[in-house]
Formats: C-alpha cells, structure tokens, sequence
C-alpha cells in the first residue's frame, strides 16, 4: 500500500540536507566564501528597506509616548427661565392693575357720598390706596369659606370670625352694633344697578387716578405658609413689616414679563369685559354677602363707630381708620397674599418640568372638563363644579387631610385679579394656564408621592415610610408629578390610557452617565 508522500520545497530540502563527511579541498571553499559575501549584502538591503519602511509608518502614524483617552465632552443644558415656562402667560398683579381695581372698587362704593370735606376725602383715599393689596387679598381668600352658590363673597359667619380675630369688641363695642354695621353696608348693594369698569374707568381722566408706588422687598419676608393654612397656623412665622418698606409684592425680576409702559387706560380691555352692558343689574352683587368693593365700606364704618362716636378718640374719620388699621387690623390683613406661595414653591423648574413633560395628560383633562356652561362660540372654560368633579373623581374627599373647601380654594386663588367683579363673569371661567396652578395647590395639599426614580428619593413604592408629615415637606413638582398620574388613572377615558405609554420611572430620574452637563 502505497502513502502520499508531499513534495518538499528545494530549499526545505537544501536547509535539512546533512553534511557531507569528506573534507573539501581550499580550492573548493572559495566560491562559497563569495556566496556568503553576497547574502550578507542583501540581508543589509532588506534591514535598510525594513527601516525605511518603518521611518514612513512612524510618520505616517505617530505612536504616542503616552496614552491617554480622549476626555469626554459635557452635554450642555439649557439654564431654566420664566419667561420660557408655562407660567409666562400668568398675569400677575402689577401696579397697573391693582390701580384700576381700586378705582373701580372706590367708584362703586360708598365713599364718594360719604366723604364731603375734600381735605378728608384725599387722606382717605391715599390710605386705602396704600393698603389696597393687602384688603384685595384678604377678601379674596375669606371668600372662599363659604361663596354664595357661584358667587365669591364674605358671609357672616366668616365675618364674625373675622371680628373675633381682631378683637375690636369690648365694654363699648358690642357684637350688635357690629352686626348693625355689617347689614347697612351689604344691604345697600340691594336693587344697585351696576356700572362695568369699562364704563366707569374709561370716563375717568388720568390725573384722577390714585398712583401710590408701593413696593415691597421679598427677601425681607417670612411669610412660609400653603394656602390652605388659616393666619393662626402660621403666625409664630409672620415677621412684623417695616413701615418703611414697601406695601405691594412684587415679582422678582427674573420672574419679569417686559410689558408695553404708557398710559394704562390703553390696556383697559385685557383687564375688564368689554360684553359688560351699561346698567345692567348684577346677578354678582349678593345681598346678604360682603363683596369687594365694599371691603373698604365695612372698615369705614367699623372705625367711625370706635373712634368718632364710642370714644370720641378723633373727629377725623382718616385718623380714625388709621387707628383701626394700626390697632386691630394690621396683622391679620397683612397675611394672605396668594402670591408668596407662587414664588417660594411653584414658580420653579421642577414644576415646569413637571407641566412640560405631562401636558398631553392635563390639556386632556382640561378638554373633557372645560364644557358646562360654555355658550356656542365661546373658548372653553373650566367651572368651580367640573373642578369639583376632578376632586370627586379623582378620590380626594376620601384622604383623611381633605377638606371640602379644598377646591373652593384651589379655584379662586389660582384665578388672576380681574377689575370687574361685578358685571363680568371672568372670575369663575378658568383658563388653561390657571388650571396649571390649581393643580399645583391641589397636590400640595393633597402630597402625593411621584414615580421611582427621584434622586435621593428611596422606597417610593412603600407608603410606611412616607408618612404625610413627611410627603408635606416633599418640592411640589415631585407632588405634582404623583398628582398628574393619580388624574391619569382616574379622570382619562380607557382609550386615552391605552395610546399613552406606561410610566415606569419619574420624570426627573437623571441617567449617571448624563449627569454632567453645562448650562447655557
């Protein structure tokens, strides 16, 4: 049997052939001295190419002498501002509109035929002026304990409450004569024919208005207190104001919208109902409630009553006021303003990020709540009862911390000043971003927890160990965030929840590798 035996190369065969034994003669060595030269030759030529092949690679492609990786570049992030978020288009108070509401509200009273001597006249009216944001305040949220069907307005349940606080009776001031006060001046909104603010601010002449430029510094407050709080719960943390300091909140000026300056009667209309008919009887003005524009009457009357005729401290009824103001008003009517809470807890990015990234979620709620008593051709509104459904729905009369007022409060507070309360139906139609905020003050009272996935936020998904204590000092944008999902399962038709996809994780889950960035 015969193998396959492979071929082998001749220089294979030259490399393994053996010596041979017999000595060869010096004749015969001097060819091979010749060859040896030669190779040693071409082994030369072949290093010096090897090297000049190498000099060309070197060059070509420089080897560093030391390594390093390439230093990853930062993502960049845009740096957070107001007037890119979604609370830009919310009209807060400015010395413009709170002028035109205490104009509308000093021609619709009683003052003018109260009054007689100009000399009086002018002190009383640069007083109330001077503290005009802080009554503005305070009737609006005393009004919303208890609102005549829709109608903000102060009862005298809550007015009673109101006098106790301030203690103004004693031995000479009985709670009747109070009593009698308070009926002479909502009575007389009885058969009143009501004139709009357009009407009444448009036949006014400029120099007529009462311009006090009152300001007043942020950072010199201390006023840390959710809405739903009364003045008594947080009192300890009410620091007595400067009389030196300005009187009226102002937005910081990063919180700033540039607006158009001139004469403010140019932008009457953006404050007031121009549909408002001349004349017309107001279905606004209860007779049995304190409205705005009398706020001003029951504290006239309070002080002439104490002052000029109990007492007989001052013949003046403008140093009369004054007294009431410094000895019994001052610090209750300085602690309501709505506005403290915007700045110190929802003007922020959280809460921004929170409306940006779950805005498909609120503009649907929004849409199937926003059509009771919305007339053909109108723009939808939302109204106190579809808010009050949302609530319904949504389970929140079933927490133990739930109050049935919550959600008077979270209309009427997040609602922007109007002029005309009288006439216009503005402040029970509740626009998109409004909405936004009662949503905010709904969930803060309300401290949900948001989805896994919060940074320095561990075990979520246990509700043990997130008492409501605890949830309470949680940022609101994390509320609002657990908020949203709640409204999500609860107030969304089936087919909405089925095209939205599943939300794992929270919105401010931060990957480790992203978490570096620069802001720009």
């Amino acid at each position: 049997m015969k193998y396959f035996q492979p071929k082998t190369s001749q220089k294979f065969q030259t490399l393994t052939k053996k010596p041979s034994s017999s000595r060869k003669s010096p004749s015969q060595t001097k060819p091979s001295t010749q060859k040896s030269s030669t190779s040693t030759t071409s082994l030369q030529n072949r290093t010096l190419k090897q090297q000049n092949t190498t000099r060309q690679l070197q060059t070509l492609f420089p080897e560093s002498r030391t390594p390093t990786c390439p230093q990853q570049k930062k993502k960049k992030k845009k740096k957070w501002r107001f007037q890119k978020s979604m609370f830009a288009k919310w009209l807060p108070d400015n010395e413009e509109l709170v002028t035109l509401c205490f104009e509308y509200d000093w021609e619709t009273g009683k003052m003018n035929k109260w009054l007689k001597e100009e000399e009086e006249f002018v002190k009383v009216k640069n007083f109330f002026r001077s503290k005009y944001q802080y009554l503005k305040d305070w009737y609006k949220f005393n009004a919303c304990y208890n609102p005549i069907q829709d109608i903000w307005a102060i009862q005298n349940l809550a007015f009673t409450e109101f006098i106790n606080k301030i203690n103004i009776i004693d031995p000479k001031i009985s709670a009747a004569q109070i009593n009698v006060k308070w009926t002479a001046v909502i009575s007389s909104a009885k058969g009143m024919n009501t004139i709009p603010a357009s009407v009444i601010l448009n036949n006014m002449k400029p120099q007529e208005f009462t311009y006090v430029g009152f300001q007043q510094d942020l950072e010199k407050q201390e006023l840390h207190y959710p809405h739903h709080q009364k003045p008594e719960d947080y009192k300890e943390q009410y620091s007595q104001r400067d009389e030196t300091k300005p009187e009226v909140i102002v937005i910081p000026p990063e919180m700033r919208i540039e607006r158009k300056e001139g004469n403010f009667l140019r932008n009457l209309a953006q404050y007031t109902d121009p549909n408002a008919l001349l004349g017309q009887k107001s279905n606004r003005n209860p007779p049995n409630g304190l409205n705005r524009y009398q706020v001003m009457d029951i504290i006239y009357k309070l002080a002439e009553e104490k002052y000029i005729q109990e007492y007989k401290t001052t013949k003046s009824i403008s140093e009369a006021i004054k007294m009431l103001w410094d000895e019994h008003l001052k610090e209750e009517m300085t602690s309501y303003s709505s506005q403290v809470w915007r700045i110190q807890r929802y003007w922020n990015e959280k809460c921004d990020t929170v409306l940006k990234g779950y805005k498909k979620i609120i503009d649907n709620v929004y849409k199937d709540y926003s059509k009771k008593k919305v007339k053909p051709g109108q723009p939808p509104f939302m109204c106190l009862d579809e808010l009050q459904n949302i609530c319904i729905q949504m389970g929140l009369d079933e927490l133990d911390h739930w109050s049935s007022s919550e959600h008077l409060f979270s209309f009427n507070l997040s609602m922007m000043t109007q002029v005309d309360e009288l006439c216009s139906d503005r402040i029970f139609q509740m626009s998109l971003v409004e909405f936004y905020e009662a949503i905010g003050r709904l969930a803060e009272k309300a401290s949900f927890l948001p989805l896994e996935g919060v940074p320095d936020l561990e075990n979520l998904d246990n509700e043990s160990k997130w008492p409501l204590s605890k949830r309470k000092e949680l940022p609101l944008g994390y509320k609002m965030e657990g908020f949203i999902m709640v409204m999500l399962q609860r107030c969304c038709s089936p087919l909405f929840k089925q095209n939205m996809p599943k939300y794992n994780k929270s919105i401010f889950w931060v990957d480790p590798d992203e978490s570096d960035y620069d802001l720009v």
